[in-house]
């Protein structure tokens, strides 16, 4: 998670999507498939909900990436390409408007514990914290470095 501009010591919640503390970046291309675990632990994320804006990139997808989005995760803010702008410009439209502090780049294929963002936001906002420009979390794949749950097996 990246700080998108300085902190000050006012962090009230917003109101407006464009402008709550944390946005997450979920770039995908044909990855229906893969949104579902992705999202569902984005929504159970114990930060409070006004802190937290979800939008998926949807790059060029040809898949039913954006008809499951609106089915199933009408909150998330679905951005959609008309063609595949690789991760990285996944990302800038992505984040385009938003004016809060954080953005987390979030793969479609991951799933983050539920305490993740307020980890990463802590860690930005400590006061040693001064010069941090980015924090990342421990990345555990699934049955290498941990038992492979049952929803994840093929």
């Amino acid at each position: 998670m990246t700080p998108r501009q300085s902190r000050g010591p006012d962090h009230r919640a917003p109101t407006d999507a464009s402008s709550r503390h944390i946005l997450a970046v979920v770039v995908s291309w044909n990855g229906a498939d893969l949104l579902p675990p992705c999202l569902d632990a984005l929504r159970t994320q114990t930060l409070s909900h006004d802190d937290l804006n979800i939008v998926v990139v949807d790059n060029g997808s040809t898949d039913a990436t954006a008809e499951l989005l609106a089915r199933e995760y009408p909150e998330v803010t679905c951005v959609r390409s008309p063609a595949n702008l690789g991760f990285a410009g996944g990302v800038r439209l992505g984040m385009a408007g938003f004016a809060g502090p954080y953005v987390a780049v979030v793969n479609n294929d991951l799933t983050l514990g539920a305490d993740a963002l307020s980890r990463l936001r802590a860690v930005l906002e400590s006061p040693s914290a001064e010069r941090v420009a980015a924090a990342t979390a421990r990345i555990l794949l699934a049955g290498t470095y941990r038992p492979t749950r049952p929803a994840e097996r093929c």
